[in-house]
């Protein structure tokens, strides 16, 4: 048996070698005219079209081993059947309860899952208020979000002092992304508190008061608000710099010398006119760095108003049975006080029953549905007359000698009698 197994492998074996080095054909060699001219006219159309990209060589050891492609392939129609989605969700549980060492085999919804793949690129030239060139461009955008992620966070190590551009990226992820995701990442790069300048502050304090003076949405996700909050407290606790100091005015007589030294000769004198020197610049009504960060501190000092749901996704699981049953789906657990203070109600005693048999309910009297008549006037009572009446006498039966017993008393004497007998 040994041998028969031994031979019939080898000769797979030989096989597969000799399909694997099979010879190769050479192509023509090239004509010695020169290149053949180009075919023009009627003669175009009866030239053959040219030959497809070779495919994958198919041998043994591709039917056994597949290729990066044929799994794929099969991946994708495995996680786009029924029993694939079904067995997909029942290692969800299992991959929160592990932490990721057993979890689902299909990719999620948002990176290339079954129905949410790569836009197709006929979609992507409709137009963008066309269902299939909207859908497009939105799966376009969000696959780019696992990326952008990972650059935020590489940001947020970096110092915005020397790395200036670094400083405007986190403000573009944490303002303009239309992800909450992306945005989650750069507050959270944000809270590592290496960028802390005033338009960083400025930026977190409009997440924070959900304002849109920047141009962008009202940030409305509790998450980005309480990274933001977060940020903003750990920027405010370092040291910042402080905001350089307006020189001051000059005298009026110097400035009323250099208005007219620089005024052209001939010209009228305007002394309301800015000068503007390098020294003496005129002061605009624009926000300066310390009223960003009084308005921070403000924001600070109110604090943030965050809903059950958000407080138990921040705390994270703390069993069990949070990884498997999200906290917002549980019950709340039963305790002794919230029994006792449950209104149950009220069972009758004995003694209300007798005291409610003994003395009935009074109902009160229903108004009649007619006027009573009026009594008629009493009338005077007649008076009875004594008769003198003889009746015969009445003669009773002679009563009974026999006592009557009691039960009790007819079982014993039973019982006495019998035992007599």
């Amino acid at each position: 048996m040994r041998t028969r197994f031994g031979g019939a492998f080898a000769v797979l074996v030989f096989v597969a070698l000799g399909r694997a080095q099979q010879p190769t054909i050479p192509g023509a060699p090239a004509l010695p005219g020169g290149p053949v001219p180009a075919v023009t006219g009627a003669a175009a159309t009866s030239v053959a079209p040219a030959a497809a990209a070779p495919a994958a060589p198919k041998n043994i050891w591709s039917f056994f081993m597949k290729t990066p492609e044929q799994k794929a392939q099969c991946k994708a129609h495995f996680c786009n059947s029924r029993i694939g989605s079904f067995i997909n969700n029942l290692l969800v549980p299992a991959g929160v309860a592990t932490g990721g060492l057993l979890g689902p085999i299909c990719p999620p919804p948002g990176v290339g899952g079954p129905g949410s793949g790569a836009p197709n690129p006929d979609d992507l030239k409709k137009s963008p208020t066309s269902p299939e060139g909207a859908a497009a461009k939105i799966k376009q955008e969000e696959a780019q979000a696992k990326a952008k992620v990972a650059a935020l966070e590489y940001l947020g190590t970096v110092d915005c002092r020397y790395y200036p551009e670094a400083e405007a990226g986190l403000i573009t992820g944490l303002r303009a992304e239309k992800n909450e995701c992306v945005r989650i990442a750069a507050a959270k790069a944000l809270a590592s508190g290496c960028c802390c300048s005033p338009k960083i502050v400025k930026a977190l304090l409009i997440s924070v008061n959900c304002s849109n003076k920047d141009g962008f949405p009202a940030e409305a996700s509790e998450l980005v608000r309480t990274y933001a909050f977060v940020a903003l407290e750990r920027c405010l606790r370092k040291c910042v710099e402080e905001e350089p100091e307006a020189p001051p005015e000059p005298p009026p007589a110097a400035k009323k010398a250099m208005y007219e030294l620089l005024t052209p000769m001939g010209a009228t004198v305007d002394y309301s006119a800015h000068i503007l020197l390098a020294a003496y610049y005129p002061m605009e009504s624009r926000e300066t760095a310390a009223q960003v960060y009084a308005d921070a501190r403000q924001a600070l000092a109110r604090g943030l108003k965050l809903s059950p749901q958000t407080m138990s996704r921040l705390s994270g699981p703390k069993n069990l049975r949070d990884g498997v049953f999200p906290p917002d789906t549980q019950r709340a657990p039963t305790s002794v006080a919230s029994i006792s203070s449950l209104a149950w109600p009220s069972m009758p005693s004995f003694a209300s029953i007798r005291k409610s048999a003994s003395a009935p309910r009074e109902v009160p009297a229903e108004p009649p549905l007619f006027a009573p008549m009026p009594a008629a006037p009493a009338e005077p009572p007649v008076m009875p007359t004594r008769q003198d009446t003889f009746a015969a006498p009445v003669t009773m039966p002679p009563a009974s000698t026999t006592p009557v017993r009691s039960g009790r008393g007819n079982l014993s004497s039973i019982f006495q009698d019998a035992w007599k007998r």
